[in-house]
């Protein structure tokens, strides 16, 4: 019973700590998309940026990544094999991701977040499937 109850915290804690991070990312390109465009600014404040956007895709992957060791630890069998193999499916998208705001490109970060947003959308989907 107290596994269940875990379990279910813990793809809640996923479904908001994801969902902020893509809503995060989205933001963040629409930001930089409009700076482009506008020319540069002020290069220390899209260095203090992309520091803090670095910053937090780090804390978020990490809460996510314990969330969803909990929920694999306590999946029933015959799902613990599509959840993993969907899960680092997501997280290799997200450490792609951590590595294109490293290199502070916009680019690569589309592309990242993209797929991303999409390995996140089959790993709740697979999630929601769960007693």
């Amino acid at each position: 019973m107290d596994s269940m109850k875990s379990t279910k915290g813990s793809v809640q804690r996923i479904k908001q700590c994801a969902n902020d991070l893509m809503v995060l990312m989205e933001e963040e390109i629409v930001v930089h998309k409009e700076e482009e465009e506008e020319e540069e600014e002020k290069e220390e404040n899209g260095d203090i940026c992309w520091d803090l956007m670095g910053r937090d895709l780090i804390l978020k992957s990490t809460f996510l990544f314990c969330d969803l060791t909990n929920v694999l630890s306590n999946a029933p069998l015959h799902h613990k094999a599509n959840l993993t193999l969907l899960a680092n499916n997501f997280l290799f998208y997200i450490d792609e991701l951590g590595q294109t705001v490293k290199m502070r490109s916009i680019t690569g970060m589309k592309v990242c977040y993209q797929d991303a947003a999409l390995a996140l959308n089959q790993l709740m989907d697979a999630l929601m499937l769960l007693p």
